[in-house]
């Protein structure tokens, strides 16, 4: 039951950084694709690689995951291509708003990511 509220707190933890790094994304993806016209794939990447890097040392600094940003970026590095990918594929190919592509794709991926990162020991358990 113990190390059920470890990760419980754990997740909880990591997803409420997350949130935020996901409204920031969708708010950035949107206005570049939506209102500026910038490239889906150009936009998605830039943004998510930037918002990785900078969440990697929010984690950090908080104690969620263990210092290593070459284990964290691998244990993250099929993830957020998939994500790019998919945001890239659901705002060419299916005609969403950017806003929304990010969004869905972000929201898919929170529970695998933490799966991921915990199974790679990236994730710290927080007591």
């Amino acid at each position: 039951m113990r190390r059920l509220r470890s990760h419980f707190r754990s997740f909880s933890i990591f997803s409420a950084v997350g949130a935020g790094f996901y409204a920031a994304a969708v708010a950035v993806n949107g206005i570049a694709i939506d209102i500026v016209g910038f490239d889906p794939f150009v936009s998605s990447a830039t943004t998510i690689t930037f918002l990785f890097c900078a969440k990697y040392f929010v984690y950090v600094s908080i104690g969620v995951v263990n210092r290593g940003f070459m284990r964290f970026t691998l244990a993250n590095a099929a993830l957020t291509i998939a994500t790019t990918f998919a945001t890239w594929l659901l705002v060419e190919r299916a005609g969403w708003p950017g806003w929304f592509a990010t969004g869905s794709s972000l929201a898919v991926s929170t529970l695998v990511r933490y799966v991921v990162l915990y199974k790679a020991r990236v994730i710290r358990q927080v007591e």
